[in-house]
């Protein structure tokens, strides 16, 4: 009976919240991805398939930047690939930026993006068939105040590398997509082992896969808001926000869906809430929204003083 009483209070202890039954970190993946499922997913590569075909040129060039330093792991004069994207980025990209973006809104974090970028370099140069085990590295970049890179220049060995990346990007078979949520384990107690024990090694190691797993997760779509909810008056929203993102203006996306004013609206408000999804927006917090506010007036009374 002691001892069956001993297992409840094990029991009970992991339950409360005293012994904690999954660690920090697992909780802090957890966050990162939620209940997202395949919605998130299918969201996901409506993005990069519009990417691709409207501007398989510029995503192709900075698929290829990032591999440079890769390939040159030893060489320290390549940018760090977080510079190298927003180099491109401030290049290519036009809304939202910091001076154009909804007053309601702040610039993002803009992780996923350049993380699933970092992770089509590796894959394309995992591939064989693309040929691009030692890519050719292009003209020294050099970075400047407003991180202004050279993206022209190629020599013919990168121009054919270039290439070979739009060939991949073509192609169907690298779409996104989320590891098989099963975990199995099997672990049996030791002779002469305290139960205690057991439960608390039995524990660690299902914290261990679970970790994996969420990593997994973490690694597609992690930095992606699930719960923003985009309107779903057209298939394929995603399609409108990358048109915007490379300096389409709401008037001309609208007229995809009609002439009236009504669609403008639509558009911007479909725009700005996948924006907001794929953390290229963040919502402003109380306090910013207030302080906006202020500035604007101060603003104000200087220019009619």
């Amino acid at each position: 009976m002691d001892e069956q009483k001993r297992e409840l209070e094990i029991v009970e202890e992991q339950l409360s919240g005293e012994k904690p039954l999954v660690s920090k970190k697992v909780k802090s993946l957890f966050d990162q991805v939620g209940e997202s499922g395949i919605d998130i997913v299918d969201s996901c590569n409506r993005f990069l398939a519009s990417l691709t075909m409207r501007h398989k040129d510029k995503f192709a060039d900075l698929i290829y930047r990032l591999g440079e330093p890769l390939q040159n792991e030893d060489d320290k004069s390549f940018l760090a690939p977080d510079e190298i994207f927003r180099a491109w980025w401030y290049r290519h990209v036009q809304w939202p930026t910091y001076r154009n973006h909804p007053e309601t809104c702040s610039l993002g974090p803009n992780s996923w993006l350049p993380r699933i970028s970092k992770n089509l370099v590796e894959m394309i140069q995992r591939d064989p068939s693309t040929n691009l085990i030692n890519l050719p590295a292009a003209n020294k970049t050099e970075k400047g105040d407003n991180h202004v890179m050279d993206f022209v220049s190629e020599t013919e060995l990168s121009y054919k590398a270039v290439n070979e990346i739009k060939t991949y990007l073509g192609t169907t078979d690298w779409i996104l997509s989320l590891p098989k949520e099963k975990i199995s384990i099997e672990i049996a107690r030791y002779p002469n082992e305290l139960r205690e024990t057991f439960i608390d090694r039995s524990v660690k190691v299902m914290d261990e896969r679970v970790e994996q797993l969420l990593v997994g997760i973490s690694g597609t779509i992690g930095g992606i808001s699930s719960e923003i909810i985009i309107p779903k008056t057209v298939d394929n929203p995603e399609d409108f926000l990358v048109r915007r993102l490379f300096g389409e203006k709401v008037n001309a996306i609208a007229l995809d869906m009609g002439a009236d004013e009504v669609y403008r609206n639509e558009v911007d408000e479909i725009t700005r809430s996948a924006a907001l999804r794929f953390g290229f927006l963040r919502r402003k917090r109380p306090l910013e929204e207030v302080g906006g506010r202020i500035r604007k007036l101060l603003i104000g009374n200087l220019s009619r003083s």
